[in-house]
């Protein structure tokens, strides 16, 4: 038990917890739930030479050699490997889009790994002394600095550009960055290998907790943002947006009772993306309900107003995405000075049933009682 590190096993319980609540919940997307499980490997991996280190250290300690230094520098560069180990599985999670700055993040990785192996030989990043004491080298904090700056990017880029999020996965985004800065400080100042561990296995979690709230905020059947992200960015964000607008799509009970659920998710789809390929630079578009839709803009209301009239007029999906009606009532309403927003929500949502009972009675009108 004298050579047992608890901190380890504090750290080991972090991962299964992450592990287990993938399990139990299972609401994760296959290939990120195994990258997950492919880092949490890597940190256990780390975990384990840990203990591995300490068991050597205390055998040697009252006899150091330098073969006993050679040893645990070499194991200590084994530990440390697990940190750009851990940036190539970051990497994947942006897979499917890779590009430059993926390659790049892939090459400082890779050297960071070459690094180590180098370090095992000649003292770059640090080194063990006959006593056993870790030293710092010329090059330390410079390359401590670029292990994080290289996390950071990879965080920004793969995560933070990659995906929907908002405010609330930023800031636990953030908060990784963070924790592993002090890590890196924390090692740098005191020599702390143990704080390394701890700050990989707490931003693990973190970042799980980051996807799976990206989760919660995301349609599994159009891939937009749903109600709860709407909520979050409409309701509480600082920041109100200019104009609403109120979409209900017309036709999906039919696909659903005439042609199956599936189809009527196909028919969701194809409006969705095409509805957000058309409207992205003008705004972010959610799913909201079975049929609903919200985007909210910081356009003004007679812009988009001609925007989706000339998209309604022309009335199909994008082929890539399936052949069906672009066929929907909207509503389009712009902030008011001193409104709020559950007034402006409710104004665009009277709005686009009014323009909904019209339809329905082949009444459409060119007047602009459908905004203001």
């Amino acid at each position: 038990m004298q050579y047992l590190i608890i901190g380890d096993f504090i750290n080991l319980a972090l991962i299964i917890y992450v592990w287990v609540r993938m399990y139990q919940t299972q609401n994760m997307e296959k290939h990120i739930a195994r990258l997950f499980k492919a880092n949490g490997i890597a940190l256990m991996a780390g975990l384990v030479m840990d203990q591995v280190w300490e068991y050597f250290f205390e055998t040697m300690f009252n006899n150091p050699t330098a073969s006993g230094s050679l040893l645990l520098n070499a194991l200590t560069c084994i530990i440390f490997m697990v940190i750009p180990v851990s940036y190539l599985i970051l990497i994947q999670f942006h897979k499917a889009q890779r590009d430059t700055g993926d390659i790049l993040a892939m090459i400082g990785s890779i050297s960071g790994i070459v690094l180590l192996f180098c370090n095992m030989r000649w003292p770059i990043l640090f080194t063990i002394d006959p006593y056993f004491d870790m030293c710092n080298t010329p090059y330390t904090a410079w390359l401590y600095l670029a292990y994080f700056i290289l996390l950071c990017f990879i965080l920004v880029h793969d995560f933070v550009h990659s995906f929907a999020i908002d405010t609330e996965n930023r800031t636990m985004i953030l908060f990784v960055c963070i924790i592993a800065g002090l890590g890196f400080l924390d090692l740098y100042i005191y020599l702390d290998v143990l704080a390394v561990g701890e700050c990989a296995c707490i931003a693990y979690l973190l970042l799980y907790f980051a996807v799976v709230r990206l989760n919660d905020k995301t349609d599994p059947v159009t891939g937009l943002p749903n109600r709860n992200a709407f909520n979050t960015v409409f309701f509480h964000r600082q920041k109100p947006c200019r104009t609403i607008v109120f979409f209900d799509l017309n036709h999906l009970k039919q696909y659903n009772d005439t042609y199956g659920h599936s189809t009527g998710d196909s028919y969701l789809r194809a409006f969705a993306l095409t509805m957000q390929e058309k409207l992205t630079s003008y705004g972010k578009l959610y799913r909201t309900g079975g049929d609903e839709f919200c985007f909210l803009s910081d356009h003004k209301a007679e812009e988009l107003k001609k925007i989706l009239d000339q998209i309604r007029k022309n009335g199909r999906s994008n082929p890539l995405y399936g052949d069906y009606p672009l066929d929907f009532a909207f509503g389009v309403s712009e902030k008011k000075t001193d409104e709020t927003n559950e007034a402006l929500y409710m104004r665009a949502d009277s709005l686009m049933y009014l323009d909904k009972r019209r339809m329905k009675e082949n009444t459409r009108s060119d007047t602009d009682e459908r905004w203001n």
